[in-house]
């Protein structure tokens, strides 16, 4: 189970994206509500994933999850009412775990940086909206 998940997981969240833009449409609460469902998505599968790699204690999780799932976790709470935190922050975790993990756990790194654009784009929007280019 787990290498099926841990394998296609950007493809799994791009289905769910679909089914949520499906579900949303007509709303402008699409780019909100996906960049903060996939971050907390995310974020359980890591903190999930650092459970399967045998860390059943307390300390053994937290340590494994140090890199990933915490910083991620903290990030998705100062953004969850500024989305622009949100788009440099997982843009910038997403890099960071780029270069930090090996190129076989891609998904790692490619996802935050999904979040980031997820952020960036509801920023854009909303900023839009609230008439931040006029004079």
């Amino acid at each position: 189970m787990y290498d099926f998940i841990g394998s296609f997981w950007p493809f799994l969240l791009l289905a769910l994206l679909i089914i949520m833009a499906i579900l949303l449409r007509g709303k402008n609460t699409f780019f909100y509500w996906a960049a903060r469902i996939v971050a907390i998505l995310d974020i359980i599968f890591l903190a999930w994933e650092s459970l399967e790699l045998g860390s059943y204690t307390l300390g053994n999780f937290f340590a494994q999850n140090i890199l990933t799932s915490i910083p991620l976790l903290i990030i998705l709470i100062l953004a969850w009412k500024r989305d622009l935190i949100g788009a440099i922050g997982f843009i910038l975790a997403g890099v960071f775990f780029l270069a930090y993990f090996e190129w076989g756990d891609f998904p790692i790194g490619v996802v935050p940086i999904f979040i980031g654009i997820l952020f960036a784009v509801n920023w854009f929007k909303r900023r839009g909206k609230t008439g931040a280019h006029t004079k």
